[in-house]
């Protein structure tokens, strides 16, 4: 597919009964979360295929086997890449039923609801609410290298950030950031970028246990969206938190909870 600025990798995923009707389009998540939750999304994406719904999974510019270097990726890029995606399944003739996005994917699938205006539902999976919190635990896993392999225990996260903005780019985890990605991330805040209020949100989170409840930063953003007329649904699963596990993890309960709540098409 053409994306923003190059070509883009994508899946496409059906079921050959019933007909595809409706389409549901991935975002996903950032850097090496992606890697860790294929396969959890994959098999996600069969069991809404075999619902009735069509679903595209894009890989964004610079990112798996899309055309593009990480390091040139930029926020409106992905946001264009994701649009694109869109207009392929208007031009198969589908219906957009949800946009399906997983942690800091939410962010972008924020500003494509934005963009879009679509009637679609936001269904989200642990979304990260606050972009430059989420750079900031990004930024901590070069820290916690650094003093693994012997270096200066006082290399901090301002210290990287400081490198970012000298040198223009960071290698962290095997992606090189540049400075701009690391400004537009940090820009986005969720509780600030409420859908449409006809936006029907379902909003799941992997727990640990059962008696864990909705994170503290997402009740504030639900409270704020809910303030702001948007219906919100909020739940949690009892499993592993796949897209962070050391090894390839999946949580079963959530693709049947959110097969559920999706529905036939």
């Amino acid at each position: 597919m053409k994306g923003g600025t190059a070509n883009v990798f994508c899946t496409f995923v059906r079921h050959d009964s019933p007909a595809c009707r409706s389409a549901v389009l991935f975002v996903p998540p950032f850097a090496e979360e992606l890697n860790k939750a294929r396969r959890q999304v994959a098999v996600a994406a069969r069991m809404f295929a075999a619902l009735g719904h069509c679903v595209l999974i894009v890989d964004l510019f610079g990112t798996g086997d899309s055309e593009g270097d990480f390091r040139a990726a930029r926020w409106n890029i992905w946001l264009d890449d994701l649009r694109a995606g869109c207009q392929l399944l208007r031009s198969r003739g589908l219906e957009l039923r949800a946009v399906w996005a997983l942690r800091a994917g939410a962010l972008l699938a924020a500003d494509l609801m934005d963009v879009e205006r679509t009637a679609a539902r936001l269904l989200l999976w642990n979304p990260v609410t606050n972009g430059e919190r989420h750079v900031e635990q990004f930024l901590r896993t070069r820290v916690a290298a650094a003093m693994a392999g012997g270096g200066r225990a006082s290399t901090s996260v301002k210290e990287l950030r400081a490198q970012i903005e000298r040198d223009e780019t960071l290698e962290v985890a095997g992606y090189e950031l540049h400075r701009d990605l690391v400004r537009q991330i940090g820009a986005k805040d969720l509780s600030r970028s409420p859908p449409p209020a006809s936006t029907r949100v379902l909003w799941l989170e992997v727990v640990a246990e059962a008696t864990a409840g909705i994170s503290v930063p997402s009740q504030r953003t639900i409270a704020a969206w809910r303030a702001a007329g948007t219906q919100v649904e909020a739940e949690t699963v009892v499993g592993m938190p796949f897209w962070s596990t050391i090894e390839i993890a999946v949580t079963p309960e959530l693709n049947v909870r959110t097969a559920s709540l999706l529905g036939p098409s």
